[in-house]
């Protein structure tokens, strides 16, 4: 702990040097080296230090905007952003009957979509395989009610656009339930 603030102190007098003046180094009677912005004996000479290296922060980069990071640049195959990713089908609440548990799932972006981005989509937070296509067959999906959402992903793994949640219901008639209505 003590040496972590003598290094907090030491890069806070060398930043405070830069900036206002001149840095100079002497070691105590104790062996300890002693950096101060005020000569210690007539005649001292500052320190020669190098010059400051300042890096110029990004911006952080928004959901569906490429570009802005090294491996956006590094990989030129990658879409450069979508303005609009988002499901059409199935419907917020949209109620499915006699589908045999499955449905297909349809989604749409204003840009078209490299195909080297891969197609997620999660049913209740639970990823299908990934897909190529904008328009995915899911099967066995239980009775009930479910949350679905879909992500664009790059080659390398970043997520490059969102769409959802929607809410959809699954529902199947019960094996019991007599389809015609004359029989009996």
């Amino acid at each position: 702990m003590i040496k972590r603030s003598f290094c907090y102190l030491t890069a806070g007098l060398l930043w405070t040097g830069l900036a206002f003046g001149e840095i100079y180094k002497t070691i105590d009677q104790n062996g300890n080296v002693v950096y101060t912005d005020e000569p210690p004996t007539a005649g001292a000479q500052p320190m020669d230090l190098p010059d400051l290296s300042v890096v110029t922060p990004r911006e952080p980069m928004r959901v569906g905007e490429a570009g802005s990071n090294a491996d956006d640049r590094a990989e030129e195959s990658e879409p450069q952003g979508f303005g609009e990713f988002r499901i059409v089908s199935p419907a917020s609440d949209q109620t499915y009957w006699g589908t045999g548990n499955a449905m297909t799932v349809a989604l749409k972006t204003d840009r078209p979509v490299n195909p080297n981005v891969d197609v997620i989509v999660y049913i209740n937070d639970t990823p299908m395989p990934a897909s190529k296509s904008m328009s995915t067959r899911v099967t066995g999906i239980p009775r009930g009610t479910h949350t679905l959402r879909a992500e664009l992903h790059s080659p390398n793994g970043q997520v490059l656009a969102v769409a959802g949640p929607v809410t959809f219901h699954m529902k199947q008639h019960s094996a019991n339930f007599n389809r015609s209505a004359g029989s009996g």
